[in-house]
């Protein structure tokens, strides 16, 4: 009899599994109808293997477990209830904890599976044959041969793309450097005066595309070098994982358009997987080297985007209690570039009379929240003069016309939002905002989840970047197809093709999508604490203060560049996941 109330039990489990990942996560499902059987199958899989070990399943692991898979759960649940491209919203409703019922119980037991998988693996020697070839791979050079075979695949692309993806955010510093429009910080000025040397030092040669296509080349150097190291990195933990993270690089279209992408935010992206991976030579010992590396990563993750210096001030405080007994050298390792950063940016500042930075920036949220409540709610329960005052930053007729749900931008940017008067008046618009919280708070949350939902929701489509050169230029910059120009056909539509592919395709999309980065994160950080190894929680702070800055202050739902550091470290991440130990 207990069998069979066992059987029933797995059996509507598993239809309540089946239906809610029919329901909530149909954007990675395609001919769902042929597929439910599976899922069906995999669930009662599942259940059975995951019963067979509840005898010697201990509490700590069953807490954690529910913790990540809730989390997990309640994002899809919640996500499904928003279309961020669409301004479409539906309240939450009874069915979801239908939903929840089926979801939360299937990834408690695949993460508890992995981490029996995980205690059996704790006892297996890894492998790897070293043949003579691998050995090109895994020896003192290894580095460059990795780098080499990687640039030569990033070759069809470079060929075709030449002077690089430059967007909008590239134009804007082009013209900084050539006195077009006033320096500003909105893209890092040390990203910009990286531009502008590279621009000065080949005016000679009297191209602006030219100085483009070699500050390109440059740029694609220092991501491939990057890689190459995550490679190695891999090498030496086990030779065929580090065959896998190679093909990673080396196939994945995503990473040569990338690495092809002229803004801050992939050179921040290199700073940072340095930044982790500095972090994790500190977490096997305290040598004066690692400190040392640590201080010149955290130093340039400041340097290359607005919100490396929060990264590092958190660091600045963990650290020194991570390290007690390297406590100086952690904290001359964080408030040494701090305080470099901090002289760069006075004195960059005076020298070039950089303007003050929009208040604008970093408001995103608190503005997406005013306006989603007077695009599309009542608002006479907001005071008279705080209606007047709302006016005055931007009508409120125009805050209806232009209101986007996933995007700040087409709100803060349009011609009608008076800036000059909202950077004076920044004080009085958060009191405003704080005076509305209580009579909107349901508006509030919706606006937010809307406003992060790439970074949070798996279903969510992902943009990832321009491709070639954005065609509303000043500069007169267009695209050179050597290929095309050489042979006589192009690889243009192909690229296109394989970029669209990598977003569209079932479980290929899991590798683009920003929310499975932050989870694959969380869910190692649940193993790091499952074994109290809490020493190897630093190394992945800087990846979850990073998204939760995103998260605070996100101008768009679904910036894939915004999370790129994830993306890179995915291989890591994954071996770290699967329990893959050092060789030998």
């Amino acid at each position: 009899m207990n069998e069979i109330v066992r059987m029933l039990i797995k059996f509507i489990l598993s239809l309540l599994t089946t239906v809610a990942v029919a329901t909530v996560t149909g954007y990675g499902i395609t001919s769902i109808d042929i597929i439910l059987p599976c899922i069906f199958a995999l669930c009662m899989v599942v259940y059975n293997f995951t019963e067979k070990k509840l005898a010697s399943v201990t509490k700590r692991d069953i807490g954690i477990a529910t913790v990540l898979s809730t989390v997990f759960s309640l994002s899809l649940v919640l996500g499904a209830h928003i279309d961020a491209w669409d301004d479409v919203v539906s309240k939450p409703g009874v069915m979801d904890i239908a939903y929840l019922v089926g979801l939360i119980p299937f990834f408690a037991a695949c993460i508890i599976l992995l981490f029996k998988y995980l205690d059996v693996k704790k006892n297996v020697t890894p492998g790897g044959d070293k043949s003579k070839l691998l050995a090109l791979f895994t020896g003192k050079g290894g580095v460059y041969s990795v780098g080499a075979i990687i640039l030569v695949a990033y070759l069809p692309y470079v060929l075709t793309l030449l002077p690089g993806n430059m967007g909008k955010d590239t134009f804007e510093s082009i013209d900084m450097c050539l006195g077009r429009i006033p320096w500003t910080n909105h893209h890092p000025i040390f990203f910009t005066m990286l531009i502008d040397a590279v621009i000065k030092l080949t005016a000679p040669l009297g191209s602006l595309a030219l100085s483009m296509s070699i500050f390109t080349i440059l740029h694609m150097l220092v991501v491939i070098a990057t890689e190459s190291l995550v490679v190695m990195r891999c090498m030496d933990k086990d030779v065929r994982w580090g065959i896998v993270t190679l093909m990673f690089f080396a196939l994945h279209p995503v990473c040569p358009m990338f690495a092809l992408y002229l803004s801050k935010d992939v050179l921040f992206s290199c700073a940072l997987v340095m930044l982790v991976m500095s972090l994790s030579d500190l977490n096997g010992g305290d040598s004066a080297k690692a400190f040392v590396r640590l201080s010149l990563f955290a130093l340039l993750t400041m340097l290359l985007r607005n919100n490396g210096l929060l990264i590092v001030a958190v660091l600045a405080v963990v650290l020194p209690l991570a390290y007690r007994n390297n406590w100086k050298k952690a904290i001359m390792a964080t408030l040494i570039p701090i305080a470099i950063f901090i002289g760069f940016k006075t004195v960059s500042y005076s020298v070039l009379d950089i303007e003050r930075e929009s208040f604008a920036e970093s408001a995103s949220i608190p503005l997406q929240q005013v306006g989603y409540v007077l695009a599309n709610s009542d608002t006479s329960m907001i005071a008279l003069e705080d209606l007047e005052f709302l006016d005055r930053i931007m009508p409120i007729s125009r805050v209806k016309e232009v209101y986007d749900l996933g995007y700040t931008d087409e709100y803060k940017f349009d011609a009608y939002f008076d800036d000059g008067f909202f950077n004076d008046h920044s004080k009085e618009f958060m009191g405003v905002w704080l005076r509305m919280l209580p009579n909107y708070f349901p508006e509030y949350v919706m606006s937010y989840l809307g406003q992060t939902l790439g970074y949070w929701h798996y279903g969510e489509s992902n943009t990832l970047c321009t491709q070639g050169v954005w065609e509303d230029n000043n500069v007169s910059i267009e695209r050179m197809d050597v290929i095309d120009r050489t042979l006589g056909f192009s690889l243009y539509t192909l690229i296109e093709k394989l970029m669209l592919g990598v977003r569209k395709a079932p479980l290929l999309n899991i590798l683009t999508s920003m929310a499975m980065q932050f989870m694959a994160i969380l869910l190692l950080g649940g193993i790091y604490i499952r074994n109290r190894n809490y020493g190897r929680l630093v190394v992945i702070l800087p990846l979850l203060v990073l998204w939760v800055s995103i998260m605070i202050a996100t101008p768009a739902f679904c910036l894939f560049r915004y999370t790129y550091p994830m993306f890179m470290l995915w291989p890591v991440t994954a071996m770290e996941i699967m329990g893959i130990k050092n060789e030998g």
